[in-house]
């Protein structure tokens, strides 16, 4: 037996406790996940064993923690999870898991670090425009119509690929204060967060959905950034939605999708002219197509515009919704940590690290910190930036 597996280690029981709940596992979870018994967990966290070494790490490793945060006298102070705001048609929801509250606290260091970023390159915070702001009360259109007359959201409406417009979306909202970041383990039911108690507002979105679905969440959380209420949202829209969801999917809708686009297209402008509009698969996904939106988003805007009804595309998003797979966790293969840490982080994240690194603001371990990998991967990092835009 190793030295380091024979040191016990005096650990508060109550930061064991809190870390293990704050995660959200169950003793009898903590235990499987850990190799440890049932019952020596239990009397550990009543103080009446101490750990091994070796053991402290297990645990630290699945809490997702430090061992010098469980070795602490008290649990340090923490914000609160956002509101959640999923809701489903059976009103069944599932307890967060572990890896959805590790992607809010890793979006909350991400924040910190981008702070960090910007005052060692003597940047001001950029501020979140005071005005730029909305009531749930406001009718989503035209806090939609209001947001595109004061930002150059024009690219929007180019024929770019959903990736290419998701990119320009995230580099302009940063430009005016909003951190966004793509970060994976968030459980199926969970589309997106958005975090307003941290120093600059943070957007989250899930890394593995598609890029028209990420767009889609970007602009979902860009309505609760602007009605300053964070959240933990599916983008539900049934019956027993949340009011605040219901707006922001309409705003979202609203930024995608304007009326004066939709209606003017050739193949709306006929249905119209039919006097009864006959939609399916074809033609949805058709202007899918055409405005690079989804097919859910199309039908959504006909309804909002009186060209469909509200049983038909609750008809229709229970069938696609049933034919969705989801983007899992990326695969099993080994991951290239340096394309992740930019999917996550974003280009302009990495390169105020490397700016700072470069100007000698932060050393070359604080670089490789802060974009969570090895010192060795810094060149990589750069290669990547000068190469074609990371999906």
């Amino acid at each position: 037996m190793s030295k380091t597996t024979e040191f016990r280690t005096q650990i508060n029981p109550a930061l064991l406790v809190w870390a293990r709940e704050t995660i959200g596992f169950s003793r009898a979870e903590a235990a499987r996940r850990s190799g440890l018994e049932e019952r020596y967990l239990d009397r550990v966290e009543s103080g009446r064993q101490y750990l091994l070494y070796d053991e402290l790490v297990k645990l630290a490793k699945i809490y997702k923690r430090s061992v010098a945060t469980l070795m602490q006298t008290e649990p340090p102070h923490e914000a609160p999870l956002p509101a959640d705001y999923r809701t489903t048609g059976s009103g069944k929801v599932e307890p967060l898991t572990p890896g959805t509250i590790s992607a809010i606290r890793k979006a909350r260091r991400l924040a910190l670090g981008a702070l960090e970023l910007r005052q060692a390159l003597g940047q001001e915070r950029a501020i979140f425009p005071s005005n730029l702001s909305a009531d749930q009360n406001e009718h989503a259109e035209t806090v939609a119509t209001r947001v595109r007359e004061m930002l150059p959201f024009d690219f929007l409406y180019k024929n770019l690929t959903a990736e290419e417009r998701f990119a320009l979306t995230a580099e302009l909202l940063e430009s005016k204060g909003v951190l966004v970041f793509r970060l994976g383990s968030m459980q199926d039911d969970v589309r997106g967060f958005c975090l307003t108690d941290t120093p600059m507002p943070v957007i989250a979105v899930k890394k593995y959905d598609e890029a028209v679905a990420r767009l889609f969440t970007l602009f979902h959380e860009l309505g609760h950034v602007l009605l300053r209420t964070g959240g933990i949202c599916n983008l539900d829209e049934s019956p027993r939605a949340f009011g605040i969801e219901v707006w922001c999917n309409r705003f979202a809708g609203a930024m995608l999708l304007p009326f004066d686009r939709l209606t003017g297209h050739p193949e709306v402008l006929e249905q119209k002219a039919s006097g009864q509009p006959q939609w399916d698969n074809q033609n949805l996904g058709k202007l899918a197509r055409a405005f690079g939106v989804s097919r859910f988003v199309v039908l959504r805007r006909l309804v909002a515009a009186g060209l469909a009804s509200p049983a038909f595309y609750q008809k229709m998003h229970e069938q696609w919704t049933s034919k969705q797979k989801t983007g899992g966790f990326g695969g099993t293969g080994k991951p290239d940590l340096v394309k992740r840490s930019l999917q996550e982080r974003g280009e302009h994240y990495a390169n105020m690290a490397l700016r700072a690194l470069d100007t000698q603001k932060i050393s070359l371990w604080e670089a490789a910190d802060l974009l969570d990998i090895r010192v060795d991967q810094i060149g990589k990092i750069r290669d990547y930036l000068s190469a074609p835009t990371i999906s």
